[in-house]
């Protein structure tokens, strides 16, 4: 097992009031839900909370509790924990990405947070400070790096048998498998539709009305997110959920994210560098 994984402090047994007791982590409940409650938080180079973050300070905020030795700039990130595949993500998993105009250089970390969406605090854009965002929305599609695992996957059960969540689309009340909605919930989505019925990976799956802010609705099968019969609500044929109307999907600038507080530490870095050598006492330049 990595070695991270050991120094998790929720798997310490406490001695509490006289009693051994077990307290049990849960990625839903430890990091998903108090980030959550972040959300609106302003961005702030170098801050790491609790009323301002920057990108990885955010991170470390919610996950130092539970990782002491968690990096605090995301190009650290590259090589802590695991790698993961972008289609196996699991809530808590983080994703890295390039996003100033070096494209090889990871400057930006959002923590994945189920259905598509990361939760993250961003410098500048369309939206800023701490928010929600889909992962294939344009912008984030283009500059994605990489995902990195640094719980142990045995802790990241976030099954729930009901519970609510906001993600990028809207606020899902119901329960959760894997942390994706499953069975049968509600979905109340930010431009005024909602949607009732079953639930499958993240998706409208099953039989399910769904309503649109017109007031027109459908009632029948879905199929990954799909109406599947689209002659029957009124002309109506495409949900929320299938809209690209993310501001992300056309913005092309740069996310600063906490490179520029990398750039300043390999500049002080370099400084010290020149100024052992000029003494003949450099030896090997820091990375």
């Amino acid at each position: 097992m990595n070695p991270e994984y050991r120094r998790l402090l929720p798997i310490l047994l406490l001695l509490l009031t006289g009693g051994l007791q077990v307290f049990a982590f849960n990625v839903h409940d430890q990091i998903i839900s108090p980030a959550q409650k972040l959300k609106g938080a302003p961005y702030s180079f170098g801050d790491e909370g609790p009323r301002a973050f920057d990108c990885s300070g955010l991170v470390y905020y919610l996950y130092k509790p539970y990782i002491p030795s968690i990096p605090r700039t995301s190009r650290d990130y590259r090589n802590f924990g695991s790698p993961v595949d972008s289609e196996e993500l699991l809530p808590g998993d983080l994703l890295l990405f390039a996003t100033t105009n070096n494209r090889g250089i990871v400057s930006h970390v959002a923590i994945y947070i189920g259905q598509e969406s990361v939760i993250h605090a961003v410098s500048n854009g369309p939206e800023t400070g701490v928010i929600i965002s889909r992962i294939d929305s344009g912008y984030w599609r283009r500059t994605f790096h990489s995902a990195r695992r640094v719980f142990d996957e045995s802790l990241q059960n976030t099954d729930r048998e009901q519970t609510s969540i906001e993600f990028e689309r809207g606020l899902y009340t119901g329960p959760l498998k894997n942390g994706e909605p499953s069975g049968t919930g509600t979905m109340r989505l930010k431009n005024g539709d909602t949607y009732q019925g079953e639930f499958r990976d993240g998706l409208f799956h099953g039989q399910g009305t769904y309503t649109w802010s017109s007031g027109k609705s459908y009632t029948g099968r879905f199929e990954k997110g799909e109406i599947l019969e689209t002659s029957k609500q009124g002309g109506e044929s495409e949900t929320y959920m299938e809209k690209k109307d993310s501001p992300w999907e056309t913005w092309d600038g740069e996310v600063y994210g906490d490179f520029k507080e990398w750039r300043e530490q390999e500049e002080s870095a370099f400084e010290a560098f020149k100024a052992r050598d000029k003494a003949g006492t450099a030896g090997n330049m820091p990375r």
